[in-house]
């Protein structure tokens, strides 16, 4: 998204994904619905609104491709197996940074 001078971005306003009714969806609209987008799971209308801004907004284009591309990429790897040792300390890890007790 690009901030231009006497935007509302540019004056420090927030932009609300759906300013009113009648407006367009914005880029942050784009990124909320990201997820239903590729999944299909979205409105007919919500989805034609989004496809109208990906027509004119390189970024959202952009974060659109990349992330089709990272989802594809995923389920084209192949499981990597690791070690009883390795598999031990990462899940240490990720017990620590989201909290989690022991089981």
């Amino acid at each position: 998204m690009k901030i231009v001078a006497g935007t509302p971005q540019a004056q420090g306003k927030t932009e609300s994904p759906f300013p009113s009714r009648s407006s367009k969806l914005n880029c942050k609209g784009v990124i909320r619905e990201l997820s239903n987008y590729i999944d299909g799971d979205l409105d007919p209308v919500v989805k034609q609104e989004l496809e109208r801004h990906l027509e004119h907004c390189e970024d959202c284009t952009m974060i659109v491709d990349q992330t089709k591309k990272t989802i594809q990429v995923l389920c084209d790897s192949q499981p990597v197996s690791l070690s009883a040792d390795v598999r031990s300390r990462l899940h240490a890890t990720l017990r620590e940074k989201t909290g989690q007790k022991p089981t």
